[in-house]
């Protein structure tokens, strides 16, 4: 005979945030218990790195956005062969602070931010090396 019954998972805390469950499942009635087949599922449901949190979507959008933001540049200075309207300056403050941000990323073991970080530095780099490239063309 199959019955419904709610399947209550406690409180589980993680780093970013707290997670309530509560489920409900056909459990086929066994003469001793319940028997459930789906407990594999909810193994699975339960490891967290199967799980996205949202925060970590987030993070991945806002790292691809910011690291693939100075492409189109890199892309008109080869095209054009100029850089006159690229700031040294603000290529040696932004490659400063992304090189901080690779550093700070490392010591967190945060990947994400490593690797957004770490596109970004080369692309600037990139840029910075064909503004001295280009330094002469007007």
């Amino acid at each position: 005979m199959l019955t419904m019954r709610p399947v209550r998972r406690k409180k589980k805390k993680n780093n970013n945030s707290t997670y309530f469950s509560c489920c409900w499942f056909w459990v086929p009635r066994v003469k001793s218990g319940y028997f459930w087949p789906g407990f594999f599922l909810m193994i699975a449901m339960e490891i967290e790195f199967l799980a996205i949190p949202v925060i970590r979507v987030v993070g991945v959008t806002a790292g691809i956005l910011t690291s693939i933001s100075t492409v189109p540049q890199l892309l008109k200075i080869v095209k054009d062969k100029k850089a006159n309207d690229v700031s040294i300056s603000f290529l040696l403050i932004l490659i400063a602070g992304l090189i901080l941000w690779i550093w700070y990323a490392c010591a967190k073991h945060d990947f994400i931010l490593l690797f957004a970080n770490a596109f970004s530095a080369i692309i600037n780099f990139m840029v910075l090396f064909f503004k001295y490239l280009f330094r002469h063309n007007s």
